[in-house]
């Protein structure tokens, strides 16, 4: 670990900053790692999406999130499912909270559609039952 946080605190500016937003789990255990360090400050917000939830984990024989859950300040998951895991996992649930991404609906503005006419949709991500797509 202390070589990744080398190598971190190469990539990451030194610094005091008012939020460190992190997207995967994985950058998260970085951004305590460097602030324990004394190398940045700041509180740390770690967002889970899926992968670093049910995959990454499986990867390792020690709770690998274990620091990041003592010392990370808001934890964010996107699914009630991710939210179950993290807290099996031991995340802190005073400070695990849902936040769903997706599309401000009021933005797009409905068109009717004939019966049998064809729809076009672009979603971005992986087409796997977790996405919740048919």
């Amino acid at each position: 670990p202390a070589l990744r946080v080398a190598w971190s605190a190469a990539v990451w500016p030194e610094g005091k900053y008012d939020y460190i937003l992190c997207h995967f789990g994985a950058n998260g255990r970085k951004a305590v790692q460097l602030r324990e360090a004394g190398l940045v400050e700041g509180p740390v917000v770690t967002v889970f999406h899926g992968s670093d939830i049910h995959t990454y984990p499986k990867r390792f024989r020690y709770p690998i999130y274990r620091e990041l859950f003592a010392w990370g300040d808001l934890f964010l998951t996107v699914s009630e499912l991710g939210r179950e895991q993290l807290l099996r996992m031991g995340c802190p649930e005073d400070r695990l909270h849902l936040l769903r991404m997706g599309v401000d609906k009021d933005f797009f503005r409905y068109r009717f559609r004939n019966p049998g006419q064809d729809y076009r949709i672009l979603t971005i991500g992986r087409l796997v039952e977790a996405k919740g797509l048919r």
